[in-house]
């Protein structure tokens, strides 16, 4: 008894002479920390209404969130399918692996201001719909560390894209569900998965086949510097068509 006693009055001893040390702080960013897509991207989008496609169709309704999707998660610090999921809900889906997620690569920046989408052409065959759009971000500056913002100014900033989509051929047509048509609202983004069941199949560069796309965004004006850095973030216009808020979609 003494000696099991004594072992254990030792063991207090060099524990209290010798306590554990505490643990290393942690040299990585927790997820909880780390900002979102949607916070970094902190843009409206505008899609410029030329009739080409019915944006409240539920073709519409699945480019505007597809192409919007593109964009916030362009600002995800995360790589590859990680970064997909900061898209709208149910984009991860919707993306349908069109191309290699590995090559997705956020940058990480944060953005401000307004960009512009506009049609310039729609295709359909059968089910599927393959659109040619423009987006415009010359109403976009990215925010330095200095605070400042930081825009190419009056040089047009833009993209070209070719998108096509449609039904999951992997599902049965009484599993399908289309995307849901008529949305329109005040919200930057929807609140709930607006693509239905519909997938990509493709998204690609497509700046040869639509060189109309080199311009300026809407009243962006002509004599602004190249590069523009300024203190104060261009305008942040409401977004358009925009989302229904959270409960009444």
């Amino acid at each position: 008894m003494k000696t099991g006693l004594a072992l254990a009055c030792t063991a207090a001893i060099l524990a209290a002479c010798n306590p554990t040390p505490p643990p290393e702080p942690s040299t990585t960013t927790s997820t909880s920390s780390r900002p979102t897509a949607s916070e970094l991207n902190q843009t409206t989008m505008r899609w410029i209404d030329n009739r080409a496609i019915d944006l409240m169709s539920a073709e519409g309704t699945f480019l505007r969130a597809a192409a919007e999707s593109f964009r916030v998660v362009g600002s995800s610090p995360q790589l590859g399918y990680a970064g997909l999921d900061e898209g709208y809900p149910g984009f991860r889906h919707a993306f349908n692996a069109s191309f290699p997620a590995k090559h997705f690569v956020g940058n990480g920046d944060t953005w401000v201001g307004t960009r512009f989408f506009e049609v310039q052409d729609v295709r359909r065959d059968d089910d599927r719909f393959t659109v040619h759009y423009c987006d415009y971000g010359s109403l976009v500056a990215s925010k330095d560390y200095d605070g400042q913002y930081s825009s190419a100014g009056s040089s047009p900033t833009w993209g070209a894209w070719v998108m096509t989509f449609g039904p999951d051929p992997k599902l049965a047509n009484d599993q399908q569900v289309s995307p849901k048509p008529h949305q329109r609202g005040p919200a930057r983004k929807p609140s709930d998965n607006v693509f239905g069941t519909w997938v990509m199949f493709k998204q690609d560069i497509a700046s040869a086949d639509n060189p109309q796309c080199n311009k300026l965004a809407p009243d962006t004006p002509t004599d602004w510097p190249h590069p523009y850095v300024r203190a104060d973030p261009p305008p942040t216009l409401p977004p358009d068509p925009g989302w229904p808020e959270a409960g009444s979609a």
